[in-house]
């Protein structure tokens, strides 16, 4: 299992989601990607066995 390549994808993937919505709704997105990176740091903080995971 590699859990690093798909937290790797995670990240990317709201990078990419970000960019986009930073080029099409502007400042509207801010509160959005403020609350999909706090989703996201509560699930690494629940769920941290799964993002560092003995092998």
């Amino acid at each position: 299992m590699e859990v690093n390549y798909d937290h790797e994808i995670v990240v990317d993937y709201i990078i990419l989601c970000y960019i986009t919505c930073m080029l099409r709704y502007g400042k509207v997105c801010l509160f959005l990607s403020y609350k999909l990176t706090k989703l996201y740091s509560l699930l690494r903080f629940i769920f941290p066995c799964f993002i560092v995971s003995p092998s």
